[in-house]
């Protein structure tokens, strides 16, 4: 799942456009952002003239106990990185999203029911569910597998809308207004 664990680097792409200034590509991955991203300006924590950085969540990442599979909110981070001709897109493992304690009550009368704590945010990472020999647990196999389809799919949107807007970035006049 990951091409670095010790830094939770989950992926990273090169998507280069030939001709078209760092500028222009900051304009392009806003403009994608505000169309792939609900609230897109709390997305962004964080732009320079040089690189862009997005938080976002995702509902993909699940574990199955019993066979019954239990959806685990998860923040991904994806830094861009601009430079003349093309982009450099990073997806990191953020951490798990807050999860708030659970009582599940016992089916039988006489037991008391168990309480599962509250998770704070960051405090898992992909890696807590992979074994020391590299291999992950069958608990979250499905899981991984769909965050990492998740953050696949985030980055060939972003290639694709580059690719069929690159183009439109020019001053508009009456003849192509």
């Amino acid at each position: 799942l990951y091409q670095d664990s010790k830094s939770l680097l989950l992926s990273q792409s090169i998507i280069k456009v030939d001709s078209m200034s760092a500028d222009d590509l900051q304009t392009l991955v806003l403009n994608w952002s505000g169309m792939s991203f609900r609230n897109a300006s709390k997305v962004l924590v964080s732009q320079t003239k040089s690189q862009m950085v997005f938080r976002y969540s995702t509902n993909s990442f699940y574990v199955k106990a019993l066979g019954i599979p239990t959806t685990l909110g998860w923040y991904i981070r994806m830094q861009v990185e601009f430079k003349q001709g093309g982009i450099r897109v990073s997806i990191f493992d953020d951490g798990n999203a807050y999860r708030p304690s659970q009582y599940l009550p016992s089916y039988n009368p006489s037991l008391r029911g168990t309480t599962i704590p509250a998770t704070p945010e960051g405090y898992n990472h992909f890696t807590d569910y992979f074994k020391k020999n590299g291999l992950s647990k069958n608990m979250a196999i499905g899981g991984l597998q769909a965050v990492k389809k998740d953050y696949i799919s985030t980055i060939s949107s972003l290639q694709e809308y580059i690719q069929q807007n690159h183009q439109t970035l020019q001053t508009p006049t009456n003849s192509n207004w």
